[in-house]
């Protein structure tokens, strides 16, 4: 039984909800490491998507900051292994092979929005507020920030790590994190587009081309094109792949098993 994370699995679409009992929905360690764990529970041959929400007023208004006050900084293997944990959790998100979409409304603020960063597509209502305020608590942001720095660039990546300010869903937006802004915290739009675009589209070649996107940070231009021969061929040896050239020559709805 989970503390922090409501799951539910409906045909092939898992949900993560994050409530935490805390006010604002504050993160701990333990949120983390439950979030790693509902991560690692997903059967991946069912769950074909995942949307990140949560529940209450805010996603989240980031750590409830005790438990460093606890540590006091003293053990530095203990605090160490805690941050590694985190991380460990957005790392499993950002590297999931299914495609992923947050929702966000309220204050999505420090480990929050490192959250929300870590999935594929993401959503917010016009009214919310974002922001990594460690700066101002003496604190380096530690839970990803090269995911910051990739997305948005050098010039914003300061504006938000230094200044410390909250920022609108607009320039979020304007900057390249938010995809779509809704209105009225109603999500149900966005959540039907996910679904159909869960059931439409052809599972294996979503896994391959989230694989060549997020490793491209990585790659020179030749082993990016290895890597996208590689794929191409396990894409064309497919059962999905002979799908989808008889149903466009025979003029139908293709539909696909990822095999």
């Amino acid at each position: 039984m989970m503390k922090h994370w409501i799951v539910q699995v409906t045909d092939g679409l898992a949900n993560l909800t994050l409530k935490t009992g805390k006010k604002g929905n504050r993160l701990t360690p333990e949120t983390f490491t439950e979030l790693d764990n509902a991560l690692l529970g997903l059967d991946l041959k069912v769950v074909r998507g995942l949307i990140l929400d949560a529940d209450g007023d805010d996603f989240s208004q980031g750590f409830d900051l005790s438990f460093l006050l606890a540590a006091d900084g003293s053990d530095e293997r203990f605090l160490k292994n805690l941050f590694s944990t985190c991380n460990q959790a957005l790392d499993r998100l950002y590297n999931l092979p299914i495609p992923s979409i947050s929702m966000v409304k309220g204050s999505c603020i420090g480990g929050g929005l490192l959250m929300f960063l870590a999935t594929d597509f993401r959503v917010a209502d016009e009214k919310a507020k974002f922001g990594l305020p460690e700066v101002k608590q003496n604190m380096v942001v530690n839970l990803g920030l090269k995911r910051v720095y990739q997305l948005i660039g050098e010039s914003h990546t300061k504006e938000l790590v230094l200044l410390g300010n909250p920022v609108s869903a607009s320039t979020m937006q304007n900057w390249g994190i938010i995809n779509w802004l809704i209105r009225d915290g109603d999500f149900k739009d966005r959540i039907q587009f996910f679904k159909k675009y869960i059931d439409s589209m052809p599972p294996l070649a979503i896994r391959a081309n989230k694989e060549l996107i997020q490793k491209l940070p990585t790659l020179t231009m030749d082993e990016s094109i290895d890597l996208e021969n590689d794929l191409q061929m396990k894409i064309v040896r497919s059962a999905d792949f002979k799908e989808a050239i008889h149903s466009f020559l025979e003029k139908r709805k293709p539909e696909f098993k990822g095999k």
